[in-house]
């Protein structure tokens, strides 16, 4: 389900936006890594 995909791509991109802001760079992009793993598994 391409629409699935979508959506969870879309609150994993929010959330990492949301952890950006709050604990500056390293904490974003450490939640992007976590986030991002997932995703890529499934392409």
């Amino acid at each position: 389900n391409y629409t699935d995909l979508e959506v969870l791509m879309h609150i994993c991109y929010e959330m990492v936006i949301k952890l950006h802001k709050k604990g500056g760079q390293t904490s974003g992009k450490t939640a992007g890594n976590i986030a991002g793993k997932p995703i890529y598994e499934h392409f």
